[in-house]
């Protein structure tokens, strides 16, 4: 036990009084938040070959029609898309409809198809995890009880965001 003092009213009446070595806490609870660590340089990436089109016997074929194609996100990423966003520079959720397109003369005897590939460029975003131990008091308010500190967990997420698309003619028969 603590021998503790309180001052009551104004005349300045001290009384001694014992209380307990801590407060009884109840629904000890930890919080936890990803923070972004390290954000990369950009490097490419490169999605799927899709086929857009598809003919032949001489016929010229083309792929001109829209195509939307997402920013993408991948890996372990525990922040959200707001705050990745505003790390990496760019929406990850931005979705991007590509106009344009390819067109190619198919040669007889021959069926040909389009295909097209998203090119992104990419980040690595490096998170760390981070913890806060909150408390409630009996009959009592609810509130942090320490100071944010660094986790020994860490993922690492991607953020690519759509640069341009690759176009070519594969041979069918």
């Amino acid at each position: 036990m603590k021998l503790m003092f309180r001052a009551f009213g104004l005349a300045g009446v001290i009384a001694a009084f014992t209380a307990p070595a801590a407060i009884a806490v109840t629904n000890h609870n930890v919080e936890y938040q990803w923070r972004v660590q390290r954000v990369s340089a950009r490097y490419k990436t490169f999605g799927g070959w899709t086929t857009c089109a598809q003919g032949g016997g001489g016929a010229d074929i083309s792929c001109s029609h829209s195509i939307s194609v997402a920013n993408t996100v991948s890996g372990q990423v525990g922040v959200s898309y707001a705050i990745l966003s505003a790390s990496v520079g760019f929406s990850v959720t931005k979705t991007t409809t590509l106009t344009g397109g390819a067109s190619y003369q198919v040669p007889r005897h021959r069926v040909w198809q389009i295909q097209y590939q998203p090119v992104f460029w990419t980040k690595a975003v490096h998170q760390r995890e981070y913890k806060q131990y909150w408390a409630c008091i009996p009959r009592g308010s609810c509130g942090p009880v320490s100071k944010w500190e660094a986790t020994d967990h860490y993922e690492t997420g991607y953020a690519s965001d759509f640069a341009f698309a690759n176009f070519r003619h594969v041979t069918v028969h």
